[in-house]
């Protein structure tokens, strides 16, 4: 997988090594927990969902995967859970911290549509972002 990723998204039809310009355009969160810049449509469509739709089908033939995931492209800027982990290292046993931190909407939410400006990526992790069935 690594190979084919490096060969054939990381490369053109040239040879060339691909850069991966992302024009980001605001703030979203996931519930509370991750703040993040999503791209815009244009961006997404030319780069990133080619990509996803590429690996989708690898997995699907590896048969890794039963049925399509859903996408959704984004750069982390903020977790919660990394917040809370150092602070619970540094505080050691001494302190009561809080189960989970959250990041109120009312602190980004004029954030959500400004414009960052292009970024090219040069590493993207994969993961599955979704929760083990606890049946």
């Amino acid at each position: 997988l690594t190979e084919w990723f490096h060969e054939d998204v990381w490369r053109d039809g040239d040879g060339l090594r691909r850069a991966l310009e992302v024009q980001l355009v605001g703030l979203g969160s996931f519930n509370d927990e991750v703040l993040f810049l999503r791209p815009d449509a244009e961006s997404s469509k030319k780069f990133l969902e080619p990509i996803a739709a590429a690996l989708s089908q690898r997995f699907l033939d590896a048969d890794l995967l039963d049925k399509q995931y859903r996408f959704n492209a984004h750069a982390t800027i903020m977790k919660t859970s990394q917040s809370l982990r150092k602070a619970r290292l540094r505080a050691g046993e001494s302190k009561s911290l809080p189960r989970k931190l959250r990041i109120p909407a009312e602190a980004w939410k004029d954030f959500r549509n400004e414009i960052v400006g292009k970024h090219v990526f040069s590493e993207v992790q994969l993961l599955d972002m979704r929760r083990p069935d606890k049946s």
